[in-house]
């Protein structure tokens, strides 16, 4: 639970080895203890925020490598919080709208339409025809 090996606890505890302590709790409590999500991310943010002020200290000293370490680390808390997730875009438009817009980005990739995508209110399968 705190974050420690099996090994470290067997030792801890006074066991003979990692299998015997794993075996020990689980027969104590009949089963392994879980982790809740809230108490793991708290681990790692406190091992993140450890690592950060190492990758900081080496970064200022020039150390080779400190500012991909610092950028791994911010990467990686950032991935844990959800600051790095993919944000939603959601487009409201009428039907000549959306064909008005098509149109733009088609020309602007050297495209044209063949075909009216809004025929009958169904959506028809269109190709980009590069000329």
């Amino acid at each position: 639970m705190s974050g420690s090996t099996w090994d470290e606890a067997a030792k801890v505890a006074g066991y003979a080895d990692a299998a015997t302590a794993c075996r020990g709790v689980k027969n104590y409590f009949g089963t392994l203890p879980a982790v809740e999500r809230d108490d793991l991310r708290d681990l790692w943010r406190q091992r993140m925020e450890l690592l950060w002020t190492y990758a900081a200290r080496d970064a200022e000293i020039g150390k080779p490598g400190a500012l991909r370490a610092g950028t791994a680390i911010a990467q990686r808390a950032a991935a844990m919080d959800g600051l790095d997730a993919p944000t939603q875009v959601t487009v409201t438009a009428d039907a000549a709208e959306l064909s008005q817009l098509v149109e733009v980005l088609l020309a602007a990739q050297g495209g044209v339409v063949e075909a009216s995508i809004w025929d009958d209110g169904e959506v028809l399968d269109a190709d980009l025809v590069e000329e």
